[in-house]
């Protein structure tokens, strides 16, 4: 994972009346800043050496394609799984503004009923021209669709929506086209939903190849809301020259096919010419599209001296990490507490030597079907099999024996039935036995 991770900002500066970011109706200093990730500064513009040569867009030194910055703590990469909204800001909102953009954004969504995990997305739009921060909107694709890889990577069987105002559309359309070819991206995983406000992008994007069959298959619904009267898109995509006719103005023309998944909604009443407007106006439909709500299961503590199927498991769990032991037990004897204290002295943790929830976290490991480590296989079939009684062979092999097993067991807990073993399912293998 390509982060570099900070402390949360405070008192971040409020948003200037100038930026055409921010959300009507609302004061968002009053609330606290959300976690954020972010790649401002990442990026600069140069004039190669020679007559007549035009500025291009660089990464700075230190940076990668890939790379993103958090500040705070991001849901599910450093808290437990949960559903996550990342809303990603438009034109004109710097680093001093997207805190409060981002808390604005978030706070209307909690207004609207929305209670998971939410992130603000910061890219450079408020540096250089429209022109070109429609480059570098299209530049950040890569960077977000890293950071979506590494939440769905995390935490697989929760579901990641993304929320996009005027040019972050462009960020969006951009990532998703990214995670269409993304080697880490399996076919088991998509975006929950995109929700596209007053989008600067062109109006016939969503209905031409290949954004049209992307947002079919990397999204379960794509929704834009739009209002024709929205004179800031109008201005704004003069200067774009990919762009026509905004797709925040129309939605898709009536002489296009978009995706069955993809709908426009016309949303002028409410937000008319006023390009702020849009959350504050759609705010309970946006939220309609949210609503993971798993059942909850705890991590239990095991110490030395404890016994049973979820001493098999951490035991299997260090095979991955190559802490081998001799012997596999079920027994939390000297080997396994002796090989529990490297492991967390190993991974910056408090040594202990009890497998507790922070202990937990850095043993697991995703068990997906085309992406399944032998050992943590081994694992969950072992669990499975001797744990919750399921007559499965324990051999190290995700085939489909091993996923109807884990989809029947999802579906007895009461989590997402999809045979993916991620954070969710982990602890219910262990909580429930």
């Amino acid at each position: 994972m390509d982060r570099r991770q900070f402390l949360q900002r405070t008192g971040v500066a409020a948003v200037g009346v100038a930026s055409i970011n921010v959300f009507n109706g609302r004061v968002a200093g009053a609330v606290q800043t959300p976690p954020l990730v972010s790649t401002y500064d990442h990026y600069d513009y140069q004039q190669p050496p020679g007559p007549d040569q035009g500025y291009y867009l660089t990464l700075k030194d230190g940076y990668t394609e890939t790379g993103y910055d958090t500040i705070g703590n991001i849901p599910s990469l450093d808290t437990n799984c949960q559903e996550v909204v990342v809303y990603i800001h438009g034109l004109g909102v710097d680093d001093q503004q997207v805190g409060d953009s981002a808390s604005t954004a978030h706070t209307e969504l909690v207004d609207a009923g929305y209670s998971g995990g939410f992130v603000g997305y910061s890219w450079d739009s408020a540096t250089w021209s429209v022109y070109r921060s429609n480059e570098v909107a299209d530049r950040n694709g890569t960077k977000l669709a890293q950071f979506l890889v590494d939440l769905k990577l995390a935490c697989p069987e929760q579901s990641v929506h993304l929320v996009s105002h005027g040019l972050g559309a462009r960020v969006v359309m951009s990532s998703l086209a990214v995670l269409d070819t993304h080697s880490n991206w399996t076919t088991e995983m998509e975006i929950g939903s995109v929700q596209l406000l007053g989008a600067a992008v062109d109006n016939t994007e969503p209905a031409v190849a290949p954004i049209d069959s992307i947002i079919a298959a990397q999204t379960g619904t794509t929704k834009n809301y739009h209002s024709e009267q929205d004179s800031a898109l109008s201005d704004m995509v003069y200067y774009i020259d990919s762009v026509d006719t905004a797709l925040g103005e129309t939605g898709v023309p009536s002489s296009q096919s978009a995706p069955e998944n993809y709908t426009d909604i016309d949303v002028t009443a409410g937000v008319g010419s006023d390009h702020s407007a849009y959350l504050s106006t759609a705010s309970d439909a946006i939220t309609s599209e949210f609503g993971d709500d798993p059942v909850e299961y705890s991590w239990p503590l095991y110490d030395r001296g404890d016994e049973g199927e979820a001493v098999y498991t951490i035991q299997y769990l260090l095979g991955h990490h190559g802490h081998e032991l001799n012997a596999h037990d079920g027994i939390y004897g000297s080997e396994t507490q002796t090989t529990i204290e490297t492991f967390q002295n190993d991974r910056g943790l408090l040594v202990d030597g009890i497998v507790g929830p922070n202990t937990w976290r850095e043993l697991i490991v995703p068990v997906l079907p085309d992406q399944a480590p032998w050992w943590a296989t081994f694992a969950t079939q072992h669990n499975l099999k001797h744990g919750h009684g399921f007559d499965i062979a324990v051999d190290g092999d995700y085939g489909p024996e091993t996923r109807s097993a884990i989809e029947d067991f999802q579906r007895d807990a009461g989590l997402t039935v999809d045979g993916l073993v991620g954070t969710n399912t982990w602890q219910a293998l262990v909580d429930r036995l």
